[in-house]
C-alpha cells in the first residue's frame, strides 16, 4: 500500500499550524524575542506553500508552482533569520529577499528548470540546502558561544536534515526523469520526509530556547543584581566545588572582604555613591582573579573570594593586589572618598568537613582585622588557631 500524499499534506499542515501558533503566542508574550516571530512566520509561510500544493490540480501554471516553491524557500529563510537573531546577529533580510526573487525568476521563466519536475526539484533542493547550511552555521555559533547542549544537538540535527534534503533531491531528479509521470506513490515518498523535518526542526528550536531560558534563570538565581558577581547561594556552590577539588599541597583559601566606612559614604555622598563603590569593588576583584577563582557578594558590604591552589603567603599577596586595585579604582569615583577594606583569610584544611566552618574562621579573621583598626588583612591558621595581621 502506497503513501497517500494528501494525508501527508494534511499532517504537515496540522504540525505547521500548531507550532506556528505556539511560537506566535510566545512572541506576543515576549515581543523582544524576535526569533519567535521569525520562526512563527517560517511555519505559516511553509503552511501556505503546503496549502497551495494541496490544491494545485493536475497541470498548475508556471507562476503557481514558482510561487509555491518560492514560499518554501522563504520559509527556510525565515528559520535562518530566526537563528541569526537568536545568536545575537541582525537577520540578512536583504540577502534573503534577493535569493527569493532569484528563485521565483528561475521557477517562473519558461525554461527546462521551470518546465521539468526533476530539474525544478533539483534547484529547489539546492536552494534549501544552502539555507540549511547557513542555519547550521548560526546554530554552531550559538553552541560554541553559550555551550548549549541542545544547540549542539540542533547542529547535528540540521546536518542530518541537510543530508536528507540532498539525498531526496538527487533521488527525485534521477527517478523522475523527463517524460516519466509523477505517480501518487512517488509524490508520497518525496513529501513524507517533510513530516520528520518539520517536526524535529521545530522541536529542536524549542529545546534550544528552553535551555537558554533555563540557564538565564539559573544565572539570575546565582547572581547579585547590583554587582553582577555571585550571590551568597552561588558563591557557596563555587566554594563547595573548590572544597571538593582541594589538593594535598595547596588546598586553597577563602577571603572575606568588608568595605570600610561604607555607611559614612552613603550618609555623606548618597546611596548612589555607595552602590558605585560596591560595583567598583566587584570589578576590581574580578580583574585580579585567576581562572578557577570565584567572587561573591555575601550581603550588604561584605564580599567573599575563593582562591584555588594557594598557600597562606600567596593568598596574602592576592589580597594585597585586590586591595590596591580597589583603592585605585574607587579613588576615581570621588576625591572625598578614602576607600579601604578589611580582609579575613582562612586556609582550607584537608581535615575540613564543612564550608560553614571555613567561612566561620574567615569571619573571625575579618572581625580581628576590623577590631585592629580596619584596612588590614588577617590570616587565620586552621592548624594553630592563631592569626597574623598585615596592614594594607
Amino acid at each position: 500500500m502506497g503513501v497517500d500524499p494528501r494525508t501527508i499534506f494534511l499532517s504537515i499542515m496540522l504540525i505547521l499550524a500548531v507550532m506556528g501558533l505556539a511560537q506566535l503566542a510566545f512572541y506576543l508574550l515576549r515581543p523582544r524575542e524576535h526569533y519567535f516571530g521569525y520562526w512563527s512566520l517560517a511555519n505559516f509561510t511553509c503552511m501556505a506553500a503546503v496549502v497551495l500544493l494541496f490544491f494545485r490540480g493536475r497541470s498548475p501554471p508556471l507562476w503557481f508552482m514558482a510561487a509555491t516553491n518560492t514560499l518554501i524557500v522563504l520559509a527556510w529563510g525565515w528559520c535562518w533569520c530566526g537563528c541569526q537573531v537568536f545568536s545575537g546577529r541582525r537577520p540578512r533580510l536583504r540577502l534573503l529577499a534577493i535569493f527569493a526573487v532569484s528563485c521565483f525568476a528561475a521557477f517562473a521563466i519558461p525554461s527546462r528548470i521551470s518546465e521539468e519536475f526533476s530539474c525544478r526539484l533539483l534547484v529547489l533542493s539546492a536552494a534549501i540546502e544552502l539555507i540549511t547550511l547557513a542555519t547550521g552555521w548560526s546554530v554552531r555559533t550559538i553552541a560554541r558561544r553559550e555551550h548549549l547542549a541542545c544547540a549542539w544537538a540542533m547542529y547535528l540535527l540540521v546536518a542530518g536534515i541537510a543530508i536528507l534534503i540532498a539525498v531526496r533531491g538527487c533521488w527525485g531528479a534521477m527517478a523522475l526523469r523527463p517524460g516519466v509521470p509523477l505517480t501518487q506513490e512517488a509524490l508520497g515518498l518525496l513529501v513524507f520526509p517533510s513530516i520528520i523535518i518539520v517536526l524535529t526542526l521545530n522541536m529542536g528550536l524549542t529545546l534550544m530556547v528552553a535551555e537558554r531560558m533555563r540557564n538565564v534563570l539559573l544565572r539570575a538565581a546565582d547572581r547579585d543584581e547590583l554587582t553582577e558577581v555571585l550571590n551568597r547561594r552561588g558563591f557557596k556552590a563555587e566554594l563547595w566545588r573548590l572544597f571538593r577539588q582541594r589538593n594535598q599541597t595547596y588546598p586553597g583559601a577563602v577571603v572575606l572582604i568588608d568595605l570600610d566606612y561604607l555607611k559614612v559614604t552613603n550618609d555623606t555622598l548618597g546611596h548612589a555613591a555607595g552602590d558605585r563603590l560596591l560595583r567598583c569593588l566587584a570589578e576590581a576583584v574580578n580583574g585580579q582573579l585567576r581562572s578557577g577563582d570565584a567572587v561573591g557578594r555575601m550581603g550588604g558590604d561584605e564580599f567573599a573570594v575563593a582562591l584555588a591552589g594557594v598557600d597562606s603567603l600567596q593568598a596574602t599577596e592576592i589580597a594585597e593586589r585586590l586591595s590596591a586595585a580597589y583603592v585605585a579604582a574607587a579613588a576615581l569615583i570621588s576625591p572625598e572618598i578614602r576607600p579601604t577594606m578589611s580582609m579575613g583569610i582562612a586556609m582550607i584544611s584537608r581535615d575540613d568537613r564543612s564550608i560553614n566552618d571555613l567561612l566561620a574562621r574567615a569571619d573571625k579573621a575579618l572581625y580581628k582585622a576590623k577590631a585592629a583598626g580596619r584596612g588590614r588583612v588577617v590570616v587565620w591558621s586552621p592548624l594553630s588557631h592563631d592569626s597574623t595581621t598585615l596592614v594594607v
